[in-house]
C-alpha cells in the first residue's frame, strides 16, 4: 500500500503522516515520547489501551479509530 493510499484509508493528511514518519525514523519520536505503541484489546465488550507507563484507558465496546483521533487532538 502506498503512503497516500494508507493516509486516505485512515483519514489522515499525507503531510502529517510524512512529518511523524520522519520524526520516527530519525529517532526523535521514540526519545521524546511522541510515539507510544498501543495494543488495543477487546474482551467482554470492553476495549482497553494500556500505555507503557501503566496508564489504562477503558471504553465500553469497540472504539472507532476516527473517534480516538478526535480525542487526541
Amino acid at each position: 500500500m502506498t503512503q497516500k493510499a494508507y493516509c486516505e484509508a485512515h483519514g489522515i493528511s499525507h503531510a502529517t503522516f510524512s512529518y511523524w514518519l520522519k520524526k520516527y525514523r530519525s529517532g526523535q519520536g521514540m526519545s521524546t515520547g511522541s510515539f507510544v505503541r498501543m495494543n488495543p484489546k477487546s474482551n467482554d465488550g470492553v476495549t482497553e489501551i494500556q500505555y507503557p507507563n501503566g496508564t489504562l484507558v477503558r471504553f465500553q465496546g469497540m472504539v472507532d479509530a476516527k473517534y480516538l483521533k478526535e480525542l487526541i487532538r
